[in-house]
Parts: structure tokens; sequence; C-alpha cells
């Protein structure tokens, strides 16, 4: 039996090859998970932090296409949804992503991109996500239902 191979050609093999080799460089880090708890009131998103965190973005998702996205260099962000649109009863989504003041390594200091980090070592980011319900215009608790009754 013969294999037949499709040629296509030696640009298109190497740019297919790059993802791999550029990979081959960086150091891979097991994300941490962001400590901070929900602090959620009215329309409002914010987090107590348990920790020092930086460089912070905050992303919103929900019905009706609503997105929105906060950024703060300094601290965790805080958002409130009807500045960034119409708030409509439903399940939102957030994903919060932020910096820590440990740092890494990296392996090859030849890959660093130009960022203001300090040559040779970057930050550990951390992220959090979650979901929540607004009902009636307002962010609404989840209810606790017993094991049993949810099934």
């Amino acid at each position: 039996m013969k294999l037949r191979i499709l040629n296509i050609g030696a640009l298109a093999c190497a740019a297919l090859m790059l993802p791999a080799i550029a990979h081959g460089g960086q150091t891979i880090v097991k994300e941490e998970r962001l400590a901070a708890s929900e602090a959620f009131e009215g329309t409002r998103l914010a987090f107590k932090p348990r920790g020092k965190y930086s460089n912070a973005t905050l992303i919103v998702t929900g019905p009706a296409e609503y997105y929105a996205e906060i950024y703060n260099p300094s601290s965790l962000p805080s958002l409130n949804l009807e500045k960034y649109g119409k708030v409509v009863d439903g399940f939102f989504s957030y994903q919060l992503i932020a910096a820590t003041d440990k740092k890494i390594e990296i392996l090859n200091p030849g890959l660093n991109n130009g960022r203001d980090d300090i040559p040779g070592a970057k930050r550990v980011g951390v992220q959090l996500s979650g979901t929540f319900c607004i009902k009636n215009g307002v962010i609404a608790p989840f209810e606790d239902i017993p094991e049993e009754r949810a099934k």
C-alpha cells in the first residue's frame, strides 16, 4: 500500500511548523486562581482581593449581545453594568484576569518582545471566572438548592 503525501510547498510547511517551534522557547506555567470574593450589588460588580494584583481586566458578557470590558493597571476593577449598555434579565458571565507580584524566569530572554518586565522574567498571571443572574434589573443571588431537589 502506497501513502500519498500532499506537497504543500516549503513556505506552507514552514508556516505550519512555526507555532510548534516558537512554543519550544516559552516558559509554561500552570495558571493560578485569582484569590478574591465577589461583592456584587445592584448592577455593580466588584471584587474584594485577598492578595496584591495589577494589570487586571474584567470582561462581562450577557444576553442581547451585552459586552463590557474594563482595565485597571493598579488593582482589581469594578464595573457598573448599566454604563456599558442595556441590562436585561438573564445569565451573565465574567472573566477577571490579572498579574501577581510573583515572577518567573523566562527560559529564553531573547523572546521578550519589548514588554516592560524585567528582562528574563515575567509576572505570573491569575484568573477568576463565574456567572451571575440579573432579575428585575439587578444582580440576584443564586438560590441554594438541596442536592436531592436538584435531581
